[in-house]
């Protein structure tokens, strides 16, 4: 084999070298970006539960006071208008929230929206039934799950 040969199998072998070497980068490359995409999607995942848990802590409050037998104190100063419209954001935010591919929380979410629907509308229409109460049953039932996703995915960000 001559000068030539020699340096053009060399040059080969490098390449296929290299091009072994890219794949490996590129492959990790794809990796990172796959966990930053990941991380990003359960910040905002996070960020959602977060507005979603304060919206349906003014309505449990809203609810604690103005259930029967609530102390008066509890609703003073608070517009009956302001907490009926606390009730509809926090159902609102409950029947329009997406947890992505947990479609268990996403349904519970939904029949929760469903009740605090009915709850409202006893509220209205039904002087006979505490719908106050039916919402503040709805309200505590849900709020530790949406505290505990909230959770999972603040360990999970850290990680």
């Amino acid at each position: 084999m001559d000068l030539l040969g020699v340096t053009g199998v060399l040059l080969s072998a490098a390449g296929v070298l290299l091009s072994v070497w890219a794949l490996q980068k590129a492959d990790s490359a794809m990796k990172a970006v796959d966990r930053v995409i990941g991380k990003n999607s359960d910040q905002m995942m996070r960020d959602d539960a977060r507005r979603l848990l304060d919206k349906l802590t003014v309505a449990r409050d809203a609810a604690m006071g103005r259930k029967r037998g609530a102390s008066s104190l509890s609703s003073a100063g608070r517009p009956l208008a302001n907490d009926k419209r606390a009730l509809e954001l926090a159902q609102d935010a409950l029947a329009t929230i997406n947890f992505g591919p947990d479609r268990d929380l996403g349904s519970k979410m939904r029949v929760a929206a469903d009740e605090l629907k009915k709850a409202l509308e006893a509220i209205t229409s039904n002087p006979g039934r505490d719908g106050w109460a039916d919402a503040l049953g709805v309200l505590q039932g849900v709020i530790p799950e949406i505290e505990a996703l909230q959770r999972t995915l603040g360990t999970k960000s850290l990680r």
